[in-house]
């Protein structure tokens, strides 16, 4: 995966939890649940989420309007 690419289905928690791991691969496409915890740019979400490499789209999906 780290040479290929991938998909990345995960929750924020994940993203957080399991940072440096997940900053080692590259994806084609990321899928975050629990979107709406990313609004805030100032997060330690979204600079984690900021910080993958990711080729393709990251689509951040959600309950909450944003």
């Amino acid at each position: 995966m780290k040479k290929k690419g991938g998909v990345l289905i995960t929750s924020f928690g994940m993203v957080t939890s399991e940072r440096i791991n997940l900053q080692e691969m590259r994806y084609d496409i990321v899928v975050v649940d629990e979107g709406h915890k990313a609004k805030n740019i100032n997060t330690e979400l979204r600079r984690n989420l900021v910080a993958l490499r990711v080729k393709g789209h990251k689509v951040l999906l959600s309950g909450t309007p944003l």
